[in-house]
């Protein structure tokens, strides 16, 4: 159960987690420029984690979906490999954020031609950073509260 929970949790967890990074790089930008000063800035940063967050939600289920599919597979694979790092979940999250964001884009070899590939390249750097932080709450629900010899039912 733990284990659904997790992939539920980082599943959903990750649009938003994606918006706040851009977020908060964006303002700090905005701020080593000299010109920090937002007013209403709570609304702003609610109604774009509302926007986005639960607008990819609600827009890319499908891709949403067969993500949390897969990762919940990699996830499992992990854990009959004997790992309880933290790092290898971490690593599949940032994998499978950078391959969901490539899958939402379309086609990634046209963005990087031209003038948009470092724009490309930070957004696939954006969804790495997001996925990991995925893979550390997936390892946080499913990995960590659970003891390592832990049995549903003890046979004697």
């Amino acid at each position: 159960m733990r284990r659904i929970l997790g992939v539920a949790a980082a599943s959903l967890a990750a649009p938003f987690l994606l918006v706040t990074i851009v977020i908060v790089l964006g303002y700090l930008a905005e701020a080593l420029e000299g010109g920090f000063y937002q007013p209403r800035l709570g609304w702003r940063i609610a109604n774009a984690l509302i926007l986005y967050g639960v607008g990819a939600i609600i827009v890319f289920p499908i891709p949403l979906l067969v993500t949390a599919l897969i990762s919940g597979g990699l996830a499992s694979l992990l854990e009959g490999l004997g790992f309880r790092s933290r790092l290898p979940f971490m690593a599949g999250g940032a994998v499978m954020g950078t391959a969901l964001m490539l899958w939402i884009t379309g086609n990634p070899g046209a963005l990087w031609s031209g003038d948009y590939w470092p724009l490309f390249a930070g957004t696939m750097t954006l969804a790495a950073l997001a996925g990991s932080l995925c893979g550390w709450i997936y390892w946080r629900i499913a990995i960590a509260r659970t003891p390592e010899n832990a049995r549903a039912i003890e046979a004697e």
